[in-house]
């Protein structure tokens, strides 16, 4: 969806720099629990940093892991 840019409400822009090299989202259970900055988990995709951060997620992606870390 993020490579789509097909997400609601939120937009992406890959004109001027390209595809990411990484991504970070927090998530929220709701609209108040964002406002109070009590977020419910994270996720990050991210590649080795020993790769340099060459690749991107659209090119890439068997050289990215998905990780969930809780709160």
């Amino acid at each position: 969806m993020i490579i789509d840019n097909s997400l609601k409400g939120i937009l992406f822009s890959y004109d001027i720099n390209g595809y990411p090299n990484g991504l970070y989202v927090t998530v929220y259970l709701n609209e108040s629990s964002c406002r109070s900055g009590n977020s419910s988990f994270k996720i990050s995709y991210t590649q080795d940093i020993q790769n340099g951060f060459r690749y991107n997620i659209k090119d890439n992606p068997e050289k990215f892991v998905l990780e969930i870390i809780e709160e």
